[in-house]
């Protein structure tokens, strides 16, 4: 939880705690408010879909990031989208 999305979803709520108005209140309220929180944070409803379309718009390329960092997010993509045809694949890789 020290970095990207997840390290700015942590900070939300530690700056959310270290408002006087907050003090001694507690963000998640139990273990179930916390892991509803964190599903719909990190799992949201439509990632397939999010993760289709991301694929196949045209604003999705490596860009300046490493290969390895392109490699990463490029197969979390695929993964979620439900896509398994080669060929598919290797024309969605830019």
């Amino acid at each position: 939880m020290s970095r990207d999305h997840a390290q700015k979803w942590v900070t939300r709520i530690y700056d959310w705690e270290m408002l006087p108005a907050n003090a001694g209140v507690n963000y998640f309220i139990d273990w179930d408010n916390f892991r509803a929180s964190f599903r719909k944070e990190f799992f949201p409803l439509h990632a397939e879909a999010v993760a289709t379309n991301t694929l196949e718009g045209t604003a999705y390329f490596q860009g300046t990031r490493k290969i390895d960092d392109y490699l990463d997010k490029f197969r979390d993509l695929v993964s979620t989208s439900g896509y398994t045809s080669p060929k598919t694949i290797v024309v969605k890789f830019r």
